[in-house]
């Protein structure tokens, strides 16, 4: 095993720890909660395992499911999320993503403010709509979307900045 496959395994740990130590305890106006999970998916590798991508991602989900009781919820969220990853890599960065054969992602602030998005609105939705569970209430979704995506938004694209190993 070398160090590039021991990557993945670093990042879902150090986003496991930050969302459950850190983010969790963190309250905006006492109902929003930053939800990072999604950066894992962001940062993980264009050229790795596809399959082994959705069962990290579940596996993620649900260790953060056990700690902090919401019953599935970010598992389904991330499991969805993984699945629709390639397509939001394509549609942010362009078809030339598949032709990389590194795993960075080359790409503008803007392109990876997209992709963030992308993958955060889907989690997002998933999430509440799940927890909700009533389509009906499509007002109280949209009310959870709008209070705890653009704070899960701006905490993840700092964390993003403030870790990225890109040279500027």
């Amino acid at each position: 095993m070398d160090s590039s496959s021991l990557v993945p395994i670093w990042r879902f740990i150090w986003v496991l720890l930050l969302q459950v130590l850190v983010f969790n305890g963190i309250e905006l106006f006492g109902a929003a909660q930053p939800m990072i999970l999604v950066l894992f998916l962001f940062s993980y590798p264009t050229d790795s395992n596809y399959s082994l991508s959705i069962f990290l991602s579940f596996l993620l989900g649900l260790v953060v499911d056990s700690f902090t009781d919401t019953l599935a919820l970010n598992t389904l969220g991330m499991t969805v999320a993984a699945y629709f990853r390639p397509h939001f890599l394509r549609l942010a960065y362009g078809i030339s993503v598949e032709y990389h054969n590194d795993s960075k992602l080359y790409g503008s602030l803007g392109q990876h403010s997209y992709f963030l998005f992308l993958l955060l609105s889907l989690h997002h939705l998933i999430f509440f709509t799940a927890e909700t569970f009533d389509l009906s209430r499509a007002f109280v979704i949209l009310k959870q979307l709008a209070v705890h995506l653009p704070l899960s938004f701006l905490v993840g694209w700092l964390l993003i900045q403030l870790f990225s190993l890109q040279k500027r």
